[in-house]
């Protein structure tokens, strides 16, 4: 086990914890016609103010990348028990983690140059903006983001319970946290706010970040053990 990748996993399982506070935080502070997807509404919300939605956005990429750090740590510290699960549910959830990263920092960067063409074009040019924003985020119901991320998360706590490396009630927090993830995707395929709420109130505010706390504290704490054995004593002559 190479501890120095077990103790970086904890060390961003703990800034995990703090993106997804500020990620709750901001999701009940931005305006409601911003979270309903790129309707008529939208824009003209948007123009009118868009920091907070930008702080939700850029916690969500700082959090996917904290994300693929925390997997990486949770690999090591199984030392390939259940591999072939594991291996393949972290191979998903680094791809779940790298489209956040990439969704949230591009669809900052496209929503304020389409909001510019939205409010200045005519009624043609706001059909066509609102008849094609299917092409904005490449994970627009967070099937990857979310779901192959709630996958992983599942898998990786049974592993970990199963090799008594984490207690039973982590595994637990870990497991609800994965259902309240595909919550998220529920909510965002169903455009149902409840769900999102739901996933953004208990979830972000609560379970999620306990067990990432927990979690990068016990990796942390394997990660600073020592690996050197003792020096023999030298012989006296």
């Amino acid at each position: 086990m190479d501890r120095n990748v077990v103790k970086l996993g904890g060390s961003a399982a703990l800034g995990m914890a703090i993106c997804y506070v500020l990620i709750s935080m901001t999701y009940f502070l931005v305006p409601a016609e911003q979270l309903k997807g790129f309707s008529q509404d939208f824009w003209p919300s948007f123009v009118q103010g868009h920091a907070w939605r930008v702080v939700f956005q850029f916690a969500q990429a700082i959090g996917a990348a904290l994300g693929v750090a925390v997997v990486l740590g949770v690999r090591e510290y199984s030392e390939k028990r259940n591999e072939a699960w594991l291996g393949w549910t972290s191979v998903l959830a680094y791809v779940g983690f790298s489209l956040a990263i990439i969704d949230n920092v591009r669809s900052f960067q496209i929503e304020r140059l389409q909001s510019v063409i939205y409010m200045a074009g005519d009624p043609a040019v706001k059909a066509g903006i609102l008849a094609n924003t299917a092409i904005y985020n490449l994970d627009a119901m967070g099937v990857l983001g979310f779901g192959a991320v709630a996958f992983w998360l599942a898998v990786a706590c049974m592993t970990l319970v199963e090799a008594k490396k984490i207690p039973q009630g982590l595994s637990w927090l870990g497991y609800l946290s994965s259902v309240l993830m595909v919550f998220v995707v529920v909510g965002y395929a169903t455009q149902n706010t409840l769900f999102l709420g739901i996933a953004a109130g208990l979830g972000g505010f609560v379970t999620v970040p306990v067990f990432f706390v927990w979690l990068g504290m016990k990796l942390r704490e394997i990660g600073g053990q020592s690996t050197s054995s003792p020096k023999p004593a030298k012989r006296k002559r």
